[in-house]
Order: C-alpha cells, then sequence, then structure tokens
C-alpha cells in the first residue's frame, strides 16, 4: 500500500493509517467499537492498484464506488474480520454507495474518510496557497 499514491502525495497506507487513527480515537469516546473501527480502517482502501491509471487499463470508470468491495475482497484474503469490520469497509463510501451504514462504527468511517482525505489533499497544496502560521493535523510529516 505504500508504494501506491492516494490524495496526491499521501500514500495508500499513510492514508488508511490516518483514517483508523481517527477511527479508533472517535469511537472509542463513543463507547463504540474502537478496535474494530480501528482494524476495518487500516484495511478499508485495500484495492492495490494506482486508481489514476486503473480506469485507463481496465476501462472501469467509477472506482469511487467499486473500490470498497476490492478492498473488502482482499482484506478478507490476509485477515480474519467480523462482520462489523465487514461492513465498515464495505460502506465507508456511502453516500456514493447507495446502501448506507448500518452500524455507527461504518457511519464514522465514512466521515472520517472523507476529513482525512480533505486534509490530505489540503497539506499538499498548502505549500504555495496557505501563510506558514495556519496548520493542518498531519503536518507535513509523511511515512515512506
Amino acid at each position: 500500500m505504500k508504494k501506491y499514491p492516494h490524495h496526491c502525495t499521501t500514500s495508500c497506507y499513510q492514508h488508511c493509517l490516518n483514517v483508523a487513527y481517527y477511527n479508533y480515537k472517535i469511537c472509542r469516546a463513543f463507547g463504540l467499537d474502537a478496535k474494530a473501527a480501528a482494524r476495518a480502517g487500516i484495511v478499508h482502501d485495500l484495492f492495490l492498484y494506482d486508481w489514476r491509471t486503473h480506469a485507463k487499463l481496465t476501462k472501469e470508470h467509477f472506482h469511487a464506488m467499486t473500490h470498497p468491495r476490492v478492498a473488502l475482497r482482499n482484506a478478507k484474503k490476509y485477515f480474519d474480520l467480523n462482520e462489523l469490520e465487514q461492513e465498515i469497509i464495505l460502506k465507508h463510501m456511502w453516500p456514493l454507495t447507495v446502501i448506507p451504514p448500518k452500524s455507527w462504527e461504518a457511519f464514522i468511517i465514512g466521515m472520517t474518510d472523507k476529513y482525512c482525505g480533505f486534509f490530505e489533499i489540503a497539506d499538499y497544496y498548502s505549500e504555495h496557497f496557505t501563510p506558514n502560521w495556519l496548520h493542518f493535523p498531519f503536518g507535513r510529516i509523511h511515512v515512506k
């Protein structure tokens, strides 16, 4: 996952790490299943391809709507996932994926995923367009 770019210069691995961390913190604060939220968060985008070139190679142009199933299939190959973890992975792109989440943990990952994606993109563009005093949650630290 470290070799696939995701949001600008953020790797798929770093994005999943960010989502897993915030998922854990939020779910723990609400008394939800934080462990399942973190486990699902770390593999929620385990699609193992560069989504920018995927459409050209496969003619599949709906990555945002199809990758949760691919990620779930890949995660099930490598890990034993409970029903909640599977739902979290499968529903993390709601409302783009039509069927809404049944659990709060699955709803929260959708919001966390969008939050992290926004700041990963903003962090990239902030180098040129924002003043030095404005800081983003992830700073400029990236896992190599």
